[in-house]
């Protein structure tokens, strides 16, 4: 019950896990003092409980980060892994410009598996990124098209197989993966509106169909099934041949959704939280990215606040 009160559950089942997590996270109390693995045996035994356990592409961005390291780090005993190496290693990558703050949060958050799992093993791996952050995010400006743009864009896919794929991104804010498990079932012309099935975070959302979009699944998607057909993934080189038939720069399948969320701010007077929710955003910090102030405004602005004021 002491236990179960401490970690503030009544249930000491849950208090035991909780327990074992605290353990894990404090410095230096992960392993247990048992002979250390080398760190590339380790590293193997860890991708086979990382391909058993997680998703395949999950397991593959966790691998990525990890194996620069644990080749950096071969010649040290694991047990002598401490937060001030990971510490260097993580200033190097962040001041060098090979890391932004995703691929360090990535880095941490598979490291801080790798320690859990090693805890569990038995292996004498200390806790070496306790306490440690990714540090500040630069997001640079989303680079989107004008909705004039997109128009054209989405003209010249007139009858090509990239047409609903163009339309599903830039009038419906479609991540690619989700453009590509979109099926005809998600489609509701009575209600007006589509069921994306979120990859990212596994959160379902309701997307509004507008009229040219409507017009587009309507003709296009006359069967059942996926309602893109090809892999979006060797896409890119068609999509580039799109863009320069439509007079454009050549541009990648999100920006379609930046350009979706740009212009539903700016031109169509939507709301920062119906934006948010229309492309499955937790945070309404994610979704701020595109409230891009124009300096026009803020001058204008400026000077209404300003200016002087008349004699009564």
């Amino acid at each position: 019950r002491q236990r179960a009160r401490r970690f503030r559950t009544s249930d000491p089942r849950i208090a035991a896990l909780y327990k074992r997590r605290v353990e894990i996270e404090e410095e230096g109390k992960a392993g247990r003092a048992e002979p250390s693995e080398p760190p590339a045996a380790l590293l193997s035994a860890f991708r086979e409980f990382l391909d058993a356990t997680l998703a395949p592409e999950t397991a593959r961005g966790y691998h990525a980060v990890l194996r620069p390291m644990f080749d950096a780090w071969r010649a040290r005993p694991v047990e002598s892994w401490d937060r001030a190496l990971a510490e260097s290693y993580l200033h190097g990558k962040r001041a060098g410009g090979a890391w932004g703050a995703a691929t360090a949060s990535a880095w941490l958050a598979a490291c801080r598996k790798f320690v859990a799992w090693a805890a569990a093993r038995g292996a004498a791996v200390p806790n070496f990124v306790s306490g440690l952050k990714a540090g500040p995010a630069h997001r640079a400006e989303p680079k989107a098209r004008t909705a004039d743009e997109f128009l054209r864009l989405l003209a010249a896919a007139r009858g090509s197989p990239l047409e609903v794929a163009v339309a599903l991104g830039g009038l419906g804010g479609l991540r690619r993966k989700e453009m590509t498990t979109a099926t005809l079932a998600d489609v509701d012309f009575a209600a007006r509106r589509l069921t994306v099935h979120g990859w990212k975070g596994h959160r379902d959302r309701s997307v509004p169909i507008g009229p040219v979009l409507e017009e587009v699944l309507r003709r296009r998607c006359t069967r059942d099934g996926l309602l893109i057909r090809r892999s979006l993934d060797s896409g890119y080189r068609r999509l580039h041949a799109l863009c320069e038939t439509a007079g454009l720069p050549p541009f990648g399948w999100h920006t379609l959704r930046h350009t979706y969320a740009t212009v539903m701010l700016e031109r169509g007077g939507a709301e920062l939280h119906e934006v948010q929710a229309a492309l499955g955003h937790t945070s309404l910090d994610s979704t701020g990215i595109y409230l891009r102030p124009k300096m026009e405004r803020i001058r204008s602005a400026a000077e209404r606040a300003f200016a002087p004021t008349s004699p009564a």
